[in-house]
């Protein structure tokens, strides 16, 4: 069977390519579709709206993306109980990084996971409590648009290794270093999830956004597989 490719999301399509299944898929966002009251709509089975302060779109890999520079821009999901993930775990996106040397998050889903960037400019999958793999320095670029997937495939009090916990760029599996066992606590109440910064933890990293673009974000209950990961790197 032929190489799938990855093009888009859309309501025929929730997870952007046939290649890819709809299994454990938790929430799916495309960054350019809104729903009728304006709230960025989620493609997946649980409707995880996302609420926004503004809207500032840009050229994406797959049609328009989403542009982030200021805490203006973050999107707050829903307290949703479909976020309340110890593992298997997966967060999958197209991401275009234009500011380097900063601690950005990604998706902070508290106090359940985080997927973030460093200011040694390294990716990192981590639990919120200080457990992780994190990626080498200068695994982050701006030298435009990448996929990132991040795979935890353990569950709560496992211990991190390099056969549970991946990170992969462009379809490649980083290497890294592993910290601690998956210790995740109890999902915060309120805004617990939220793509571009974090409304929880230390009150530093809540005044730290996201610079640059996202597009095609999407989380799963389950691990993707290594021709699902390849799947989404290929346009």
């Amino acid at each position: 069977m032929g190489q799938h490719r990855y093009t888009g999301v859309s309501d025929q399509n929730q997870t952007g390519s046939k290649g890819i299944s709809t299994d454990g898929l938790v929430a799916s966002y495309d960054f350019e579709t809104y729903t009728s009251n304006g709230l960025l709509k989620d493609f997946g089975p649980f409707e995880n709206h996302g609420k926004t302060l503004r809207n500032l779109d840009t050229l994406g890999p797959i049609n328009k993306a989403r542009t982030f520079s200021t805490l203006a821009d973050i999107v707050v999901l829903p307290d949703h109980i479909s976020f309340d993930l110890d593992g298997p775990i997966t967060v999958a996106t197209w991401m275009k990084v234009s500011t380097i040397n900063l601690h950005q998050h990604i998706l902070a889903c508290n106090d359940k996971f985080v997927l973030w960037i460093t200011k040694s400019n390294k990716f990192k999958l981590a639990d919120t409590q200080g457990n992780a793999f994190t990626t080498l320095e200068g695994t982050v670029k701006t030298d435009g648009w990448h996929s990132v997937v991040a795979v935890w495939s353990g569950t709560k009090g496992d211990t991190l290794s390099k056969d549970n916990i991946k990170i992969f760029v462009d379809g490649i599996q980083m290497d890294g270093t592993y910290k601690g066992n998956w210790s995740p606590s109890t999902m915060q109440a309120n805004n617990a999830c939220v793509m571009g910064s974090t409304l929880h933890g230390a009150i530093p990293h809540q005044e730290l956004p996201f610079v640059g673009a996202i597009d095609e974000l999407q989380v799963f209950s389950r691990v993707l597989n290594e021709d699902e990961i390849k799947t989404h790197a290929t346009k």
